[in-house]
């Protein structure tokens, strides 16, 4: 196995070192010592991958600390193969290809051009030190989801994914767990249940969910869920994003089906973008929201398509909708039977061409939502109103890359 460890443990660097870095908002580099938390967005880069730290303050604006290299190769603004990317907006064609523990402790990033997954250590600065990089035991990974001292990877192969899993040890080196699993598909993402019994992972290719149940690093499939054929006149759901949430202990899965990818070579119409909401139980998918559009005029060739990102609050009321295409967030409500009600159609639109800019990943803390724009290389700050579902810019930080090709955030 290629294992490749710092030697050095501090390797934070300046804002300089990172290729194509622009200028922050959020001010010049600090240590984060008046911080409560933390952000972390990744490059993604074809030469050196780096992860961006940012200082999070109380009131959600961030500030730059500095950055820190997996020392392995991103896929830059290239789509990897058999993804449905968009180069510089989306070339992963992914959601959390950088997340953290669930202790907070340790950040891991996928390196698709090397084809080996990456861990960093958080200081108590809210830097980052890298520990270790591993062979991700297949290629172009582009998905992680972690549970205690273990982490899953899912690596899109071309075309027919798999599942590798990786010990994480208390400094937060990865030692690789062995097995893998064969998906159906190509994956766009994975994700654990809140309670961490069921690993789902959405095919975008196959219009499928596969779902497994979870043993310490062992997955054993339990189920391989099909979308159901679309009413008249609606495209088919193309599974992309994913998250998970709970009520009163119930597990529940909401999916953003993008609905504008070619399904056995045939390009669709481009139309309305929905999600669909799932309970999850025994190893089980059961419809509760089906098609749950991100608009409400009825007009299918007019609506926000391309819904890719789905993230959810910590409570599970509210959940938030990237679409790349007409760069805007869809908020919608979450009730307690798992059913998704429209909330917002447009919380939130990015000024500019989707070409330029490029809503991707997101991830929220507390009442704000944190969202990359990949294109142009920047890190949104957006105050939630839960009463409307409108989101309200309150800080942008432009230190990643200006060539595009960012992927992945996250942070606590």
């Amino acid at each position: 196995m290629n294992i490749r460890v710092a030697r050095n443990a501090l390797c934070v660097l300046a804002c300089a070192t990172v290729a194509g870095c622009g200028g922050s908002s959020g001010g010049s580099v600090t240590s984060g010592s008046n911080a409560v938390g933390a952000v972390y967005a990744m490059t993604n880069a074809a030469d050196t991958n780096t992860v961006v730290a940012y200082a999070r303050a109380a009131d959600g604006t961030l500030t730059l600390i500095g950055s820190a290299a997996t020392e392995g190769q991103g896929s830059g603004p290239t789509n990897v193969a058999s993804g449905p990317g968009g180069n510089a907006i989306d070339p992963l064609a992914s959601n959390y290809a950088l997340v953290m523990s669930t202790d907070n402790r340790f950040v891991f990033a996928v390196n698709a051009g090397s084809d080996e997954v990456s861990s960093f250590i958080v200081n108590s600065d809210f830097s980052l030190s890298h520990v270790s990089t591993v062979a991700s035991g297949g290629s172009a990974p582009v998905s992680i989801a972690t549970i205690d001292n273990a982490i899953f990877v899912a690596n899109s192969n071309a075309g027919v994914g798999t599942i590798t899993s990786f010990t994480v040890s208390e400094t937060g080196a990865l030692t690789s767990a062995g097995g893998e699993v064969t998906l159906a598909g190509r994956p766009t993402a994975i994700s654990l249940t809140k309670d961490k019994n069921t690993l789902i992972a959405t095919l975008v290719d196959t219009l499928q969910l596969q779902v497994y149940s979870v043993a310490n690093t062992a997955l054993t499939e339990t189920s391989l869920f099909s979308y159901p054929a679309p009413p008249e006149g609606r495209n088919v759901a193309n599974p992309f994003g994913l998250d998970t949430f709970e009520h009163n202990g119930a597990q529940f899965a909401i999916v953003a089906d993008a609905r504008v990818f070619a399904v056995n070579g045939t390009e669709p119409d481009p139309q309305t973008s929905s999600v669909t909401t799932f309970s999850v139980s025994g190893g089980q998918l059961s419809i509760v929201s089906d098609d749950i559009r991100a608009d409400d005029d009825g007009d299918d060739s007019v609506g926000p398509i391309t819904a890719c990102w789905a993230v959810t609050n910590a409570d599970g009321t509210m959940a938030f909708i990237a679409k790349t295409n007409d760069n805007s967030i869809t908020s919608y409500n979450l009730n307690e039977s798992g059913e998704a009600v429209l909330s917002a159609s447009t919380a939130f639109a990015e000024d500019g061409d989707f070409t330029e800019d490029g809503l991707t990943d997101q991830f929220v803390i507390g009442n704000v939502v944190y969202q990359l724009v990949s294109a142009a290389g920047s890190v949104l700050s957006l105050s939630i109103n839960a009463d409307t579902g409108v989101l309200t810019e309150i800080d942008r930080d432009t230190d990643l890359s200006l060539v595009g090709g960012n992927q992945g955030i996250t942070g606590f």
